[in-house]
């Protein structure tokens, strides 16, 4: 259902975009535009022309999923509707979708802006990420080994970790599903999570959605 709506959304703003179109080219003289009865200058037609490549842009921003399209989409549905105001008795109906395009802008800053939860964990990530990668330790031993109970050290042998380097932290990507109880639906989610060891610091970011209804989880 979110995945449905989303879609909608883009072909709304994408048509959207794609109709300023007639402005500028009623404006250049490319063609007749016989539904637009008020005059268009060749400096409006400039202004329909940008307003035009705002509104696609933000669409096909948002249909790749580029974190910051709402900020395109926000200036894209502020430059048509002034457009439209200058046009208001023909292009009043465009007012609706630069509604829809305001609304999901709105959206995307809260999921993606600087104060969102998503930014916060970037920016958390980011100081954690260097010394995760970046970090050299010793190699891990037999001596290391032989101050672990046995069945411990039988499983770090066994799983190679002898003469690697000891692990301060790790960063990993994963996908699952989950429930809050017994007879609840699953909830899809992916995730993103990277700690360090040393600093017992975690950060994780899940994002997940029940029966098609957003229900992300995000604990920086």
């Amino acid at each position: 259902m979110r995945r449905a709506v989303r879609f909608i959304a883009i072909g709304i703003v994408l048509v959207h975009g794609l109709v300023h179109l007639m402005g500028a080219a009623k404006g250049f003289g490319w063609i007749d535009v016989s539904a637009l009865k008020q005059p268009i200058g060749t400096a409006a037609a400039f202004a329909w022309l940008v307003a035009a490549i705002l509104v696609v842009c933000s669409a096909a921003l948002l249909a790749f999923g580029v974190r910051w399209w709402w900020i395109i989409g926000g200036v894209g549905a502020v430059a048509s509707q002034a457009m439209i105001v200058t046009s208001w008795r023909d292009a009043k109906a465009g007012s609706i979708a630069n509604a829809i395009l305001l609304l999901a802008a709105l959206h995307g800053f809260l999921a993606e802006g600087p104060s969102s939860l998503r930014s916060r964990y970037r920016q958390l990530a980011a100081l954690r990420r260097p010394a995760v990668v970046g970090a050299t330790a010793p190699l891990v031993t037999e001596g290391d080994l032989a101050r672990l109970p046995a069945s411990v050290a039988r499983y770090v042998a066994a799983s190679g970790a002898v003469g690697q380097p000891r692990v301060h932290g790790f960063c990993a990507l994963f996908h699952g599903r989950i429930r809050p109880a017994a007879d609840k639906p699953w909830m899809h989610f992916t995730g993103e999570q990277v700690q360090h060891v040393r600093q017992s610091a975690e950060q994780a970011v899940l994002d997940g959605r029940d029966d098609g209804r957003n229900s992300g989880r995000r604990t920086p």
